[in-house]
């Protein structure tokens, strides 16, 4: 669904956040200190979004949430607090779509029980909810230079949440290139003389980082990246 949008994000008992409200623009950069919060922010609206995409389970994971592991969620939930549900409310073109989250009673330490997951299968009815929503997410922790390494989970033009699938996105919108004689890159993206996408990854990558180049080959019957 086009134009979808979070507009605004209200958080209780999230880490640091015990009671965090904030109103989004269309372009958001998170700055401060360490340990100001700024990660787990963006922890939560991965949280969020899991946990409504698999809300029928009745429970979530801390970890591998889009590759990232949130450890034990007795650690999530804030401090000194007697309150120990967590709930994490995204307004989307101005309708509330909220996850509240609890410590289960048995003894599994690594999920939280998703305690508003009827209402959340209600409210996938409405015209606007975070199953209709696509996110991308790209750690901060990324893959370093590796002689070998497997593509996973191929999705059309996505790197991956810590960049392993890089190559392999290069390789095939070079591909695309040859094939589709209509695609082309916007003026203001091009940078090289090449018109080719990955000579232009490599053109804008020198802008950062100066005499980098962009070595690497795909086999896609074995799945590897080199």
């Amino acid at each position: 669904m086009s134009g979808i949008k979070i507009e605004k994000i209200i958080l209780k008992n999230f880490k640091c956040h015990k009671d965090f409200e904030t109103d989004l623009k269309q372009l958001n950069i998170l700055t401060g200190s360490n340990a100001a919060g700024k990660s787990s922010l963006i922890q939560a609206l991965l949280l969020a979004f899991k946990s409504w995409k698999e809300c029928e389970k009745k429970r979530i994971n801390t970890n591998k949430i889009y590759d990232m592991n949130l450890g034990i969620p007795l650690n999530i939930v804030s401090e000194d607090l007697e309150e120990k549900n967590i709930e994490i409310e995204l307004f989307l073109n101005g309708i509330k779509n909220k996850v509240v989250l609890g410590l289960p009673d048995d003894s599994d330490e690594m999920s939280f029980d998703i305690c508003n997951y009827e209402e959340i299968l209600e409210t996938k009815e409405q015209e606007y909810d975070l199953g209709k929503m696509s996110i991308f997410y790209l750690n901060a922790e990324r893959k370093g230079p590796r002689i070998v390494s497997f593509i996973n989970d191929i999705i059309p033009y996505s790197v991956g949440n810590t960049g392993e699938n890089t190559g392999y996105v290069l390789s095939e919108m070079d591909k695309l290139q040859k094939i589709n004689g209509d695609f082309r890159l916007p003026k203001e993206l091009r940078i090289s003389e090449i018109d080719r996408f990955s000579a232009n990854c490599e053109e804008w990558l020198n802008v950062i980082i100066p005499d980098t180049k962009i070595q690497y080959s795909v086999d896609v019957e074995k799945i590897l990246l080199q």
